[in-house]
C-alpha cells in the first residue's frame, strides 16, 4: 500500500511538472539608434536604448516570464539623411549590452549588401539573448565601418528585430 501511494504521489508530481507550458508569440520590434558626427573611415558606432513592457508588447495581461527569445531576422535602415546611403559602408555588426549582461554579438554582415534601402544581417546562430529580455532594458549598439570620412552632424538608424518569444 505505502509503494502504491508513492508512486500514485510520484506519477502526479511528473504530470504537474511536466505540464509546465508556454506561450510562443513571433514579434517585431523597432528602435531608433543614433549618433554625433563627424564620422572617420572606419568603425563608428550608434547607440540606442530598448526599455521593453512584455505584457503590452506581447498583447498578454497575464505574461509572467520570458523563457526563451530566439531571433528570426535583423534589419538596418539608416533614416532621414541623403548624404549617406547603406552602401557607403564596408561591413556592419550588432550587440547588445546593458548593467547586468556583458556585451554580445547578435548579427553582422560583412561585406554590406544592399537591398530596398536596408540591411539584412545574418544573426549570430550562438547568440542567447534570453537575458537581456528578461532584464527588459539594454542598449543596442551597431558598428558600422565608413569608407571614408563623413562630415554628418547626426546618423539615425531604424533596427528592426523579428523575434519569437516562449513565455509563461
Amino acid at each position: 500500500m505505502i509503494i502504491r501511494t508513492t508512486l500514485l504521489f510520484y506519477v502526479i508530481c511528473l504530470v504537474f511538472s511536466g505540464c509546465a507550458t508556454y506561450k510562443t508569440n513571433t514579434s517585431e520590434f523597432k528602435t531608433t539608434i543614433s549618433a554625433e558626427g563627424p564620422f572617420f573611415a572606419g568603425s563608428n558606432s550608434l547607440i540606442g536604448e530598448l526599455v521593453l513592457d512584455m505584457p503590452q508588447i506581447l498583447e498578454d495581461s497575464t505574461f509572467q516570464e520570458i523563457e526563451h527569445v530566439s531571433i528570426n531576422e535583423i534589419t538596418v535602415e539608416i533614416l532621414n539623411n541623403e548624404e549617406l546611403t547603406l552602401d557607403q559602408f564596408t561591413s556592419a555588426a550588432l550587440q547588445l549590452v546593458s548593467d547586468e549582461n556583458p556585451m554580445t554579438s547578435i548579427a553582422i554582415m560583412n561585406p554590406i549588401q544592399v537591398s530596398n534601402n536596408q540591411l539584412k544581417l545574418t544573426v549570430s546562430g550562438n547568440a542567447n539573448v534570453d537575458a537581456f529580455f528578461q532584464d527588459g532594458k539594454f542598449s543596442v549598439l551597431l558598428d558600422l565601418d565608413f569608407q571614408e570620412d563623413s562630415y554628418v552632424e547626426v546618423l539615425q538608424a531604424e533596427i528592426k528585430m523579428n523575434l519569437t518569444i516562449e513565455y509563461k
